[in-house]
């Protein structure tokens, strides 16, 4: 705010009046525009993102898609580092809070480049990223992430450890 006040008399030393009063602002951009675009009728802006913040909207307050900030950051610096064989959306891979890659189905990792535990072969080919193994879950330590081949729990049989070997029981135990 500034206020500019004059005399009225110049050969009076206490009367002034106040011939002018500015208010200024600054748009709430979050830092990621030099300027914004006002809206008389409806008393809104909007702000013009630099185009090296990766940001947009109103506010510039999203990143763009494929860009994401860390928490210290307004700004959208930073590449999507994901697998594309192992994401749900190419045009949209990573959360734009932090970055973590959104994974199809039976893909985890920082990148959605690994097979869950009971999946294999990952490929892009594959709708969920990996196939899942034909193992029966009770009966399984785990699956070969390449081949698919089954880890049987102790006291149960390949080739899908679906079932007890002889004189044993209780393949439903989770033990």
């Amino acid at each position: 705010i500034q206020i500019q006040m004059k005399r009225q008399n110049p050969t009076d030393n206490h009367s002034f009046i106040i011939s002018a009063i500015d208010v200024t602002g600054r748009c709430d951009c979050n830092g990621n525009a030099d300027n914004c675009i006002l809206n008389y009728e409806n008393q809104t802006y909007t702000c013009s993102c630099n185009k090296n913040s990766n940001s947009f909207g109103q506010h510039c307050q999203s990143c763009l898609p494929n860009f994401f900030r860390t928490s210290n950051q307004f700004d959208c610096p930073n590449k999507c580092q994901c697998n594309l064989d192992g994401i749900t959306n190419a045009s949209n891979m990573c959360e734009e809070n932090g970055g973590r890659c959104i994974c199809k189905q039976n893909v985890v990792g920082l990148m959605c480049d690994t097979c869950t535990a009971l999946s294999y072969n990952f490929s892009g080919s594959h709708i969920s990223g990996c196939k899942d193994c034909s193992c029966y879950p009770n009966g399984t330590v785990s699956c070969s992430n390449a081949t698919g081949v089954c880890t049987c729990k102790a006291n149960t049989q390949l080739p899908s450890c679906d079932r007890c070997v002889q004189n044993s029981y209780g393949l439903n135990n989770p033990e």
